[in-house]
């Protein structure tokens, strides 16, 4: 699929991260912090769109809220979706391009 506009994926990348820190958390029972994650999706005409996790309901994770609460029905081929987490500071940030569905 080849995009209709450029795009900077460190841009997009550090978009995603500015994302992130705008997760909700939701209560534990176990105490714990939960996990920070931003997404964002750049669809092939360019489009962007964002979620954290937490952003519409408690406990939502950030690529569920962006897929299935805000495209749901939509056609996502040949879309990128970036995602930045915090708690894996082992991983490397993620750049995936999405499957047909």
């Amino acid at each position: 699929m080849v995009f209709k506009t450029k795009f900077d994926s460190r841009k997009l990348m550090e978009l995603a991260i500015d994302v992130m820190r705008q997760s909700v958390s939701e209560p534990r029972k176990d105490g714990k912090a939960s996990p920070k994650v931003g997404t964002v999706l750049v669809k092939p005409d360019g489009t962007v769109e964002t979620a954290c996790r937490g952003e519409l309901r408690h406990g939502d994770r950030a690529k569920f809220t962006l897929l299935e609460r805000k495209n749901r029905g939509n056609k996502l081929d040949g879309s990128i979706l970036f995602a930045a987490q915090s708690h894996a500071p082992s991983r490397t940030p993620r750049c995936d391009s999405l499957p047909e569905r």
